[in-house]
């Protein structure tokens, strides 16, 4: 049997794609790319989102969402190359 070696990050820096319609509850999907900036020793965590685009209300919500929902560890070990889909993302 292997053992699972698990180590703390205690920095780093992703970039993925988000796509979300019914989890914003959108008339249509939205896609953006957005970075995760995270640091464990100084407990910071901050999401940038990248499409100037979005209206103030859209952006508000995925900020939200992002910040409700979304860790570190959980992109780290879960996310595809397809990136996020918020409609479908399970902790």
């Amino acid at each position: 049997m292997e053992l699972e070696e698990k180590r703390e990050m205690k920095a780093g820096l992703i970039v993925f794609q988000l796509r979300a319609r019914k989890a914003f509850g959108f008339r249509e999907q939205v896609k953006t790319h957005v970075m995760l900036i995270y640091d464990n020793r100084e407990r910071k965590r901050k999401f940038i989102i990248f499409n100037k685009g979005l209206t103030r209300e859209i952006h508000e919500k995925i900020s939200r969402w992002l910040d409700a929902t979304l860790c570190f560890h959980d992109i780290v070990h879960k996310i595809g190359p397809e990136g996020v889909d918020a409609d479908q993302w399970q902790i």
